[in-house]
């Protein structure tokens, strides 16, 4: 029989330090080969549509299956996703599960092997901007691969700022501190994550310390991003999870958009080379979370295995 899983159901079934693990052996597998992520597609009808991320895994899961969800109101409270996961093999469906969780905790997972395998290891302070489910979840994904000395905040909304920062501290068990402005959250961090929905740069390249790394999640493009433009053009090292969504996006994307930049790498290869940056590494690093196809199907599938 078919398993159909709920969103609300998903939590507790799996860590983020398992899915961590699961992102790093996934990205692996697309160098070796063996997993298939191509760019995702978008059906339109009227003013809406779908989106689908398909791909698949041959050799350690035996699995292949899509992610699909609507483009009319992406952050709505009511917005769903629904993913299925079938068995390659054979073709059974093995599972549906229904709900947004299983993409904001895969992106999550994504970024603490970003920040792994990219960010300084003498890490002290990190800053979050951006208080929704992706801060959420990246927090988390930080915290399961770097232990840090302070946890700094910021969002527009102070009362949500303040309300994420006693709720997620009490959640990790570990001190998050609410502050005034993204200045003061940023101005001394070693690792930052931008997870807004903002159409204009929430931090300037000026506030950033040498040697910071980002994890950029919100908005990346050359009409709308998060990051000041010369934050790129200050970096010594770029690198994004899917490279065959950023060729997709072409120069709507702001790294394809800007010269004097370097080249943006794929997470993939520095991960199956076990890349490690200089210690005398002072640029600035910047993770472009793009969502590699396919991963969304292997935590799906690793959470079905619990049921």
């Amino acid at each position: 029989m078919t398993r159909i899983i709920q969103d609300e159901q998903d939590f507790h079934r799996i860590s983020m330090s398992e899915a961590v693990d699961l992102m790093r052996d996934a990205l692996i597998s697309v160098v070796s080969g063996t997993l298939v992520a191509p760019a995702r597609h978008t059906l339109k009808v009227g003013n809406g549509g779908l989106t689908f991320t398909m791909g698949g895994e041959s050799k350690n899961h035996q699995i292949a299956g899509f992610r699909v969800y609507d483009s009319v109101a992406p952050n709505a409270t009511d917005h769903q996703h629904l993913t299925a996961v079938y068995d390659s093999v054979t073709g059974i469906l093995k599972g549906l599960i229904v709900g947004r969780w299983v993409g904001d905790f895969r992106t999550g997972a994504i970024g603490g092997v970003a920040i792994d395998q990219l960010a300084h290891r003498d890490t002290k302070i990190l800053s979050l901007i951006g208080t929704g489910k992706q801060a959420r979840t990246q927090l988390q994904a930080a915290l399961a691969v770097r232990t840090f000395e302070a946890i700094r905040v910021f969002s527009r909304d102070a009362q949500r700022c303040r309300n994420f920062a006693d709720e997620l501290s009490q959640v990790t068990g570990v001190a998050i501190d609410p502050v005034d402005s993204s200045r003061e959250a940023v101005s001394e961090a070693d690792i930052i994550i931008t997870a807004t929905t903002s159409s204009t740069p929430v931090i300037l390249s000026e506030w950033l310390k040498p040697g910071a790394h980002i994890n950029l999640i919100g908005p990346k493009f050359s009409d709308a991003c998060e990051l000041e433009p010369s934050i790129f053009q200050r970096a010594s090292l770029l690198a994004t999870d899917s490279p065959d969504q950023a060729l997709a996006f072409g120069d709507q994307l702001i790294v394809e958009s800007l010269t004097d930049v370097p080249p943006l790498q794929d997470l993939a290869t520095l991960v199956a080379s076990d890349y490690s940056r200089p210690v005398r590494d002072q640029g600035i690093s910047v993770f472009v979370s793009l969502g590699l196809a396919a991963t969304e199907v292997i935590l799906a599938n690793a959470i079905l295995q619990k049921q």
